[in-house]
């Protein structure tokens, strides 16, 4: 029955079969074909970047092996001149101690020479050191002699002005400035009048500000700088105490407007200066002579004072800081004269 089976067996089976077969043959080619493809692909892309790769390590390896060779070998030569350097050292300390060695031993022989001197010997060294330092006294002395007899003096004259109590002045006054030893005439009542006129007509501006600095002028080679304030005052009404709102001047100062105004003492003092001119119009029983005067002009005001005091003048002295400008205020005080 077996047999009768298998040769049964079509011939279209045996066709199917052999498709079959060449068809997983084929497959097998393919996928080898594929898989030698993918190998040299990757031979071919793969192996050159690894071994890009590979170089770029090697060159940072060998550069970091550079630097740290350079960087021994610094190190080296830090560690040679340390040691060089202490061994200066030990040298120096040496050469130090063999030099306080030998001035220990200087100074004992020296505190032993003394102790063996006896009581006289050491009066004569004393006495010579003594006689030693007179001498040297004596030609000081001989030297500064033999100066001042080689120095001519002059007699120094005293001049005396009658100098009566000071007394406060009321009257008129002339005001001078003397600076740089030049005489400047400020013609004061102008200066006054300037600056009531320049407060009247600021004041209203004191309505909205508790205080008000302006300028004005100029009068005589000043600008008058002044500043006005308000000032309140309780005062009594039948209704009751009112605030009454008042302007006031605070003070007011003279700013030059050129650094040379005036003229030479010289000049002043002569009759057809300036000052004298002024000088001439005020009556001397009546007029005191106030002078704003700056610390590089004592000496100047000195002869300026004489020579007002020859016409009869009383003379008030104002002394200023260089810094200070020639100034008033209601707070401030009068001249007193002499």
């Amino acid at each position: 029955m077996k047999n009768r089976s298998e040769d049964n067996l079509t011939p279209g089976q045996d066709s199917f079969l052999d498709v079959v077969a060449n068809l997983v043959g084929i497959l097998i080619i393919l996928v080898m074909i594929v898989g030698v493809q993918a190998r040299a692909a990757y031979v071919k892309h793969g192996e050159p970047q690894a071994s890009q790769q590979l170089v770029r390590q090697r060159e940072t390896a060998a550069a970091l092996q550079a630097a740290g060779d350079q960087m021994e070998q610094e190190i080296n030569a830090l560690a040679a001149r340390l040691q060089r350097y202490q061994l200066e050292m030990a040298y120096r300390e040496k050469e130090r101690d063999k030099f306080l060695l030998l001035l220990t031993a200087a100074r004992q022989q020296l505190d032993s020479a003394k102790q063996q001197l006896d009581q006289s010997q050491r009066r004569q060294l004393e006495q010579a050191t003594r006689v030693a330092e007179l001498e040297k006294e004596l030609l000081s002395l001989q030297q500064a002699r033999d100066a001042l007899a080689n120095t001519e003096t002059k007699p120094s004259i005293i001049e005396h002005l009658p100098t009566p109590m000071a007394k406060t002045v009321f009257g008129k006054e002339l005001h001078v400035r003397l600076l740089k030893g030049y005489v400047t005439v400020l013609p004061w009542d102008e200066i006054i009048a300037r600056l009531k006129e320049a407060a009247e007509q600021q004041v209203w501006k004191l309505r909205e500000v508790p205080s008000l600095t302006d300028e004005t002028g100029p009068v005589g080679g000043f600008r008058i700088r002044y500043t006005l304030v308000v000032v309140e005052d309780a005062i009594e009404t039948k209704v009751g105490p009112v605030v009454q709102r008042r302007a006031q001047l605070d003070h007011f100062e003279l700013v030059p407007t050129s650094e040379q105004l005036g003229e030479p003492l010289e000049k002043a003092l002569q009759p057809d200066s300036q000052f004298s001119a002024h000088l001439a119009l005020a009556d001397p029983r009546l007029t005191t002579v106030t002078v704003w005067v700056y610390p590089d002009s004592f000496d100047e005001f000195r002869r300026l004072r004489h020579h007002v005091y020859q016409k009869g003048y009383l003379t008030a002295a104002r002394p200023l800081p260089f810094d200070v400008l020639i100034g008033g205020s209601p707070y401030g005080s009068r001249s007193a004269a002499q």
